[in-house]
């Protein structure tokens, strides 16, 4: 039976009930068969095949709770009509809600005329289906059709097959990508069955055949290089004895880098916002950071790391800010070139200390001018303070421009900005890095 991949970044040992498809920016992550999909939620599960009749659009009041207050939004969703429907799980329906497609987790693939199979869940606004569901076309819906004409004949029982997971961040501040199978994990089950498993060569175990009920898995693990992610205990309901559950385990390496950051006189610094990314991030379009402050002995730590390249230092993420108002920095090796950390599994590290400096105060000007060279008065200018190669930007100084359209700032020496207005009627930007007595000219570009 082909597996799909399921959303629940970081969500480890809980039932994954929605299978991926056509998930574009829509993210739906994780493990999931009909098993799990259909019987993973306390509400039944509403299948259906029915050839669209219509698709219109609505604009619905969908009410949230924030805090503790309702508040109400605007929702566009589509409702979808059917007729000649076949209930096959659950009560008789004939129209479903939901998205436009995209990153709204919508079903964009309903075809007026087409016969489709479609899996609902009971939603606030109504029977809603989506990208992360058995939603298909008649002909392409072959796994969940077997499985329910399956459900007529006796079960064995139900199961739990999970799996555990050794994950590596490949881009640090981002959810794991890369994982590799963690074996000799031990696990204990509870409820109306009990028992204990361990995992294989493949990071797999299995409790199975199992009562209908709910259940509690529990990783017993006294491994020190291991991070747990997300408790070590978690709920597991099995509402049917045709359900499974496919939980999955997550442990990071507990790989430590830490350090210190000090003035150029050799004090501490406390407060100072310390970032670290992957060392080897050339030819690579997007990357992350994990951030931290340091304490008031100007020490700080970073955990959960599996082995690999790391590069630290001060404001690399976003540059300077009102509360780390100091230059960008890198922690640097004995020839003072940027270091780089190699950090073996479960190891830890204790960086250089990183030097930094406030930079000193640098005047500059600007004028902000049309196409035509006309001055545009009364507009907002910003200077932003800019991480690395202008990827991230952190606190901005306003300026107003003046009838003849000239601004001015006070900005730090030596650091780098993106000096730019965004109006209604135009735009413009510059990146540079900042000297005393520097001008630059803003021209407008009109949008379009």
């Amino acid at each position: 039976m082909p597996r799909r991949l399921l959303s629940c970044a970081f969500a480890a040992m809980t039932i994954l009930v929605l299978p991926a498809r056509d998930a574009a920016a829509c993210f739906c992550g994780g493990l999931a068969t009909p098993c799990a999909s259909l019987w993973g939620r306390d509400r039944a599960p509403v299948l259906f095949e029915g050839t669209v009749q219509s698709i219109e659009t609505r604009v619905l009041d969908e009410v949230m709770d924030v805090g503790g207050t309702s508040r109400v939004r605007q929702r566009e969703m589509r409702e979808v009509r059917f007729r000649d429907v076949r209930p096959l799980l659950g009560r008789r329906v004939t129209t479903v809600l939901t998205g436009t497609g995209g990153g709204d987790c919508g079903y964009a693939r309903f075809v007026v005329g087409e016969r489709f199979v479609v899996h609902g869940t009971d939603e606030r606004v109504g029977l809603t289906t989506g990208t992360c569901s058995f939603t298909a076309p008649v002909a392409e819906a072959r796994e969940i059709l077997d499985y329910v004409a399956g459900l007529s004949a006796p079960s064995a029982g139900a199961r739990i097959d999970g799996t555990v997971v050794l994950a590596k961040r490949e881009h640090i501040g981002l959810p794991s990508i890369s994982t590799t199978p963690l074996p000799g994990v031990t696990l204990q089950l509870e409820g109306p069955a009990r028992g204990s498993a361990v995992s294989d060569a493949q990071g797999r175990y299995s409790f199975a055949p199992l009562p209908a009920g709910r259940y509690e898995v529990t990783i017993v693990t006294d491994r020190d290089d291991l991070v747990k992610a997300g408790p070590l205990r978690q709920s597991v309901e099995l509402a049917h004895v045709h359900a499974c559950a496919t939980p999955y385990a997550e442990f990071f390496a507990n790989g430590t880098v830490t350090g210190t950051v000090v003035d150029v006189d050799g004090r501490p610094v406390s407060a100072a916002q310390v970032s670290l990314r992957a060392a080897d991030i050339e030819g690579q379009e997007y990357y992350e950071y994990d951030t931290t402050s340091t304490d008031a002995d100007g020490r700080y730590r970073f955990q959960s790391l599996g082995e690999g390249r790391y590069a630290v230092g001060v404001n690399l993420e976003r540059g300077m800010r009102t509360t780390s108002p100091w230059m960008p920095a890198m922690a640097t090796d004995e020839r003072g070139a940027p270091a780089v950390v190699t950090l073996a599994h479960a190891a830890l590290v204790e960086v250089a200390p990183i030097v930094v400096r406030a930079p000193a105060s640098a005047m500059v000007t600007g004028r902000l001018v049309r196409a035509d060279g006309q001055p545009v008065a009364n507009a907002r200018v910003r200077a932003t303070s800019a991480g690395e190669r202008y990827r991230q930007f952190g606190d901005g100084v306003d300026a107003t421009t003046g009838d003849d359209g000239r601004f001015s700032f006070a900005l730090g020496a030596g650091a780098a900005y993106r000096i730019g207005t965004w109006l209604d009627t135009g735009s413009a930007e510059m990146d540079a890095v900042v000297v005393d007595g520097m001008h630059v000219t803003l021209v407008l570009t009109p949008r379009r």
